[in-house]
């Protein structure tokens, strides 16, 4: 493992200010996490608006920091993406922020920190997380789904009665 001169707990170099940041990842979910199939690991991270950086600090061998750029936005948050290509199977990571004040934040698998310590951090292990990899014959391919509960039906105790008028149903007053 080579020594990197790159502060992992503290990215930044400072301490993260605590304030209730709403920053979301989820290592679990391919939206966040995403093994490619060539080898690159793809990962987003959502947070509030507020934010001028994200940083993806990793750790595969080497500590890193591979920049994530600002990809899309919406009313309520900020969506941010970079892609890496890790040299070993396993890599451990975290985020680190900084606010448009220039205040730093720190996000992790247990949530928004002061630092990340190294328990703290995010385990990707790219020989169990195998790429996602779509077939040849469903590039271009048009995808119907059928539902057959929308062509018969199976139990007509759960149908809802069929409404006459406001308050009215076939078979009687009310319900």
């Amino acid at each position: 493992m080579a020594v990197s001169n790159l502060l992992e707990t503290k990215y930044y170099g400072d301490v993260g200010f605590l304030y209730p940041y709403d920053v979301r990842h989820d290592a679990g979910d391919r939206a966040f996490c995403n093994p490619l199939p060539d080898g690159r690991v793809q990962f987003r991270l959502v947070t509030q608006h507020g934010f001028r950086e994200a940083t993806l600090v990793y750790n595969d061998g080497t500590a890193q920091g591979a920049p994530l750029e600002l990809y899309a936005r919406d009313s309520r948050f900020l969506y941010w993406e970079t892609i890496i290509r890790p040299v070993y199977p396993l890599v451990t990571y975290s985020f680190a922020l900084k606010t448009l004040t220039g205040q730093t934040a720190y996000t992790c698998k247990h949530g928004v920190d002061h630092a990340v310590e190294p328990l703290d951090r995010w385990v990707l292990d790219l020989t169990a997380a195998r790429p996602f990899t779509i077939p040849g014959w469903m590039h271009g391919a048009v995808v119907y789904q059928i539902f057959p509960d929308r062509f018969a039906n199976g139990d007509r105790a759960n149908d809802p009665r069929p409404l006459l008028a406001a308050g009215q149903y076939i078979g009687g007053m009310g319900r």
